[in-house]
């Protein structure tokens, strides 16, 4: 879809939307789990992560897992129990289409145009790091960073499906 401009908002130019929105109160996976009611899943390729943070400044159900490069670069992955909450505004030809674990995942190459949906007045970004979106047992997962897509599907496919209860 050729995009659209954006005229009535001003585009901030920034590396990574961890510093375009407010990512809500660092909290633990435990408290997380507790006050989402769901846990966060973490990519097997990455391990633990450095920082993760509630969403409580938009109204649904997110949190956003952080890990640390050594020069502080981040690579987020938001884990959000709802079908849509920003928009992309990419150029002709700047969406991907690849998969993850066989579903269908968008690939955009920075740079980006994010724009946040919300009471508060609309707040756009031009973000220049890669993001990979895709949607797994109805939570949408986006993965940004400075990383491949090669890279991204990698830590993409090693999230694990939430655990199957044993039946009785």
């Amino acid at each position: 879809v050729p995009a659209t401009p954006l005229t009535a908002t001003p585009v901030a130019s920034v590396g990574h939307s961890l510093s375009l929105i407010a990512l809500g109160e660092p909290t633990t996976a435990a408290e997380a789990a507790r006050r989402l009611g769901f846990t966060p899943r973490v990519p097997a390729a990455l391990g633990k992560p450095d920082e993760l943070y509630l969403h409580h400044d938009v109204d649904l159900p997110a949190v956003t897992l952080v890990w640390r490069g050594p020069d502080g670069a981040p690579l987020s992955l938001t884990q959000i129990a709802i079908a849509e909450f920003a928009r992309k505004i990419v150029s002709e030809g700047g969406v991907r289409e690849t998969t993850v674990n066989g579903a269908t995942a968008m690939w955009l190459p920075g740079p980006h145009r994010l724009l946040l949906f919300g009471d508060g007045p609309p707040n756009a970004g031009l973000i220049a790091s890669n993001v990979l979106i895709w949607v797994s047992d109805g939570f949408t997962f986006r993965l940004e960073g400075d990383v491949t897509l090669a890279e991204a599907r990698r830590i993409a496919e090693s999230v694990a499906p939430p655990a199957t209860p044993v039946a009785d």
